[in-house]
């Protein structure tokens, strides 16, 4: 017990000693606690300091000379801003020295701020095809475009539900009290026109076609339907790419737009509204509206294919 005591402070009394060799305090902030000795070249280095404190005093000596005393937290933002060690290194000019070492440079602020334009713009763009996809999936928006039409208004209240015609003519809606509910009248006028569309059809002569026959002509149809509108909007991202061209960012709108394109052809609609997005933050705002056709055009084609009917539905 008396020999491991005496080695205690025979260590501790050698630590001291080094450690007011190199001055007693952080080479960065001036902290006295918790100081570590870090080598100023780490190629250099033969041994950790800590681990052989019961060398040679004379080697322990010429080692100790290679060293800087640091406090904890200033050895272990050094060490990552170097990439010692393995760590990752830290840079000027990222997020994560922004964030996590609260870096205020030029670098370092300019970069948050073009990450809040990035989250800003894409916050944007899921709204405008979160509001495409939820007029997709309400069936009421249709009538409601055309009672609007009928009767040259621009805006009507259904239950808690306000839907108004924009500028492009477009249907939109959100919750509301302002007007009037107008639900009875509106209920009222699309019965009567699904009541007249249904006379009309029911005076059209029925197709005699065997089922297999009416699955093909479905199958074609659909087909045909999604090829048009594919067409439509890969016209579109030409058009994009033409506009775009005194752009200084013009290469990288032109790799997203035939990424884009390449999606399309594949009929991969999750891929393609992701490229959309990433599309939308390289592409002027000006041109934000041939992104909002092309969006569209994506529903649209996923509605379709939904529809088209599979081999083994054509068989049974």
């Amino acid at each position: 017990m008396a020999d491991r005591e005496y080695f205690n402070e025979r260590r501790k009394n050698r630590r001291l000693k080094f450690v007011d060799l190199l001055g007693g305090k952080c080479e960065r902030c001036g902290s006295k606690d918790d100081l570590h000795f870090d080598h100023r070249r780490p190629k250099k280095k033969e041994f950790r300091i800590a681990d052989n404190i019961d060398a040679p005093e004379d080697v322990l000596l010429k080692e100790v000379k290679k060293c800087i005393l640091m406090c904890a937290p200033c050895h272990r933002d050094k060490t990552r801003e170097k990439g010692e060690h393995g760590q990752p290194k830290s840079l000027h000019g990222t997020l994560h020295r922004y964030k996590q070492y609260g870096c205020r440079c030029g670098r370092c602020k300019k970069r948050m701020s073009e990450y809040n334009k990035e989250r800003k713009a894409m916050a944007e763009i899921d709204q405008m095809i979160g509001d495409i996809l939820k007029l997709a999936a309400n069936p009421i928006a249709a009538w409601v475009r055309r009672y609007l039409k009928e009767l040259k208004k621009k805006r009507i209240r259904i239950g808690d539900v306000i839907y108004e015609i924009n500028e492009q003519g477009n249907i939109q809606y959100y919750s509301g009290q302002k007007g009037s509910d107008q639900q009875e009248a509106f209920s009222k006028w699309v019965a009567e026109r699904q009541a007249a569309e249904k006379e009309e059809e029911d005076k059209l002569p029925k197709p005699q076609l065997q089922r297999l026959d009416h699955t093909e002509t479905d199958k074609r149809y659909y087909k045909f339907q999604v090829n048009k509108i594919k067409d439509e909007a890969l016209s579109l991202l030409n058009i994009i790419s033409y506009l775009t061209k005194i752009e200084s960012n013009h290469s990288k709108i032109e790799q997203s737009l035939i990424k884009l394109g390449n999606f399309l052809n594949r009929e991969d609609w999750g891929q393609a509204f992701d490229s959309l997005r990433e599309t939308s933050l390289l592409v002027p705002k000006e041109y934000h509206y041939l992104l909002l056709k092309i969006a569209r055009a994506i529903v649209e084609m996923k509605r379709l294919t939904l529809n088209i009917p599979d081999e083994d539905s054509a068989g049974s």
